[in-house]
């Protein structure tokens, strides 16, 4: 049972280049989610307040077809899927302005029990069986990857300490946060040829205020792990994405006293293209 919304990307959501960035297009997918998950009368403060039980994120994967224009609305599309008797949910989501599409993305959640620290069922909270998709086959990005994990072979390139700001209703890091550091771990220079076009994010520990994380950084991961967006599954009105040239691919790593929280594939590509209002300060 698909879920739309329309939202209208404010400057907040814009990066450098004055369009929608990648941390933008991730809010949209977690607030299409959480919007969803309210749609179904299982709104993430309400769930929080009564039960104890609230949304928690684990994955992210972020495919990019376009840059969107700020203040034109965009359509967001979700479904969420799962197997029979599994703790863990896959939200897709698809994003588009003017009839093009943006980007498509994937977000894996769970509901958290607060007191119990553990996952908790999505009978705990009377998840209708019938909001659920089966059939993950037919996703516009490629399935969830075994991410590399291992420091050693990693360049630090910075490190940040968490603070007030960072963290959430559940007192720890949020998850929006770390695919900031992910994005800074490149700097400028590199943002001035290339864009992200394809981003997964495996959440693996939490963080907490106070805490040192290095973040740490390897180019040249085999581009194989990274596929384009998929043509199978999209919806007649969308139709096919158009593919990037094989992009170059980093491995990122967010670590705290050696151990690592969280892991990501970034995919960089040349430009792709923009939809939307004109911008005076983008070539279009």
């Amino acid at each position: 049972m698909a879920f739309r919304t329309v939202y209208t990307p404010l400057y907040r959501d814009a990066d450098e280049s004055g369009r929608v960035g990648t941390l933008g297009l991730l809010a949209m997918l977690q607030e299409s989610v959480l919007g969803h998950a309210a749609a179904l009368g299982l709104d993430h403060d309400d769930l929080v307040r009564t039960r104890g039980i609230g949304w928690m994120f684990a994955r992210y994967r972020l495919a990019v077809a376009r840059k969107a224009a700020v203040r034109v609305p965009v359509t967001l599309t979700a479904w969420i899927y799962a197997a029979p008797g599994a703790r863990f949910l896959n939200n897709e989501v698809l994003v588009e302005q003017d009839g093009a599409l943006v980007a498509a993305g994937r977000v894996e959640s769970c509901f958290y029990d607060v007191r119990a620290r553990a996952v908790a069922a999505p009978e705990a909270v009377g998840l209708p069986p019938s909001a659920l998709e089966r059939d993950l086959g037919t996703a516009p990005v490629g399935p969830w990857r075994d991410l590399p994990a291992d420091p050693a072979p990693l360049d630090r390139v910075r490190t940040h300490t968490v603070g007030f700001t960072d963290l959430d209703s559940f007192r720890h890091m949020t998850n929006l946060r770390y695919p900031g550091l992910v994005v800074d771990a490149f700097p400028s220079a590199v943002y001035d040829r290339l864009e992200v076009r394809d981003m997964e994010v495996h959440f693996l520990r939490q963080c907490f205020e106070g805490d040192r994380l290095d973040v740490l950084r390897a180019d040249g991961v085999d581009a194989s792990r990274l596929p384009a967006l998929a043509d199978a599954g999209l919806p007649p009105s969308v139709g096919p994405a158009p593919r990037p040239e094989p992009p170059s691919s980093s491995s990122v790593l967010v670590c705290r006293d050696g151990q690592v929280v969280a892991a990501a594939l970034v995919a960089m590509g040349a430009p792709a293209g923009s939809v939307g209002g004109y911008n005076p300060l983008v070539s279009q």
